[in-house]
């Protein structure tokens, strides 16, 4: 699994990724953090050889006050097994 490290701030969206898949050239996933949301929005990106390649931009919003350290995690593959987390310190 990889694994990234944000920072966002408080109630505000903050971009924190993309997803994309170069098999399928359609990405799909959902990631729910515990004291927050995630919102995709549609994108083309340079990825997979191809400038225009379908994608999805992760956004990611605290609960307004929450100050610590969240997870959004977006998993795939047999079981579940692959995929990333995103952990989100927000100040």
């Amino acid at each position: 699994m990889m694994e990234f490290h944000k920072t966002a701030k408080s109630g505000q969206p903050t971009l924190i990724g993309h997803l994309w898949d170069c098999k399928l050239h359609s990405p799909q996933g959902n990631g729910t953090p515990e004291h927050g949301a995630v919102n995709l929005k549609d994108v083309q990106i340079d990825q997979c050889g191809n400038h225009n390649e379908p994608a999805k931009e992760i956004w990611y919003t605290s609960t307004p006050g929450f100050k610590g350290v969240d997870t959004v995690r977006f998993l795939w593959g047999k079981r579940g097994h692959e995929g990333m987390s995103f952990i989100v310190t927000v100040q």
